[in-house]
Parts: C-alpha cells; structure tokens; sequence
C-alpha cells in the first residue's frame, strides 16, 4: 500500500521542519496547496482516503457535495469521494 500525506496550509507550517523526512517515509512528495491545471499528478491513484481530524466544517462539507451529487476531491480530480473509500476520523 502506498501513503500520500496531504496537509492543510497550516499543518504545512507546522511540520515544515520534518517535510524531508514525511516524503522519504513515504515515497511522496507532501502536498499543502491543489495542483494547478494541466500540471501532472504527483501521487499515484488513491484507493483509500483517510481524513484525520474530520472538523465539524469537513463533514458537513461532505454532506453538501454529498447532498447535491458532486464529488469533494480532497487531493486530486482522480481522487474523489464517487471513486474511492474514505475513511473518518472525527476529532
């Protein structure tokens, strides 16, 4: 199984000191920030999408998309909720 660590802004921040050692655990290089059109993928297709915390303002995020039947995309178009198992982790 392959691990891909998306981070928010402020968890980039955060962890900015441990980045190297987070994407040679991994393999991945750490994203904080949506990839622009047209630039390549940089992580492999997800299989399994683990959110940890889900904040409140997440799952009810989710539940809107959910609602109106698009998908939320947490890392990449490839990598919606229609395509691959997510798994919750509330805080």
């Amino acid at each position: 199984m392959e691990v891909c660590l998306g981070l928010t802004p402020t968890a980039a921040h955060w962890l900015e000191p441990q980045t190297a050692e987070l994407e040679r655990l991994t393999g991945h290089r750490v994203r904080s920030a949506y990839k622009l059109p047209g630039e390549p993928d940089v992580w492999p297709k997800a299989d399994v999408i683990a959110v940890a915390p889900a904040t409140f303002n997440t799952v009810n995020a989710w539940a809107a998309t959910a609602s109106r039947g698009t998908s939320w995309s947490a890392s990449s178009p490839k990598a919606s909720a229609k395509a691959s198992p997510w798994s919750r982790c509330p805080a």
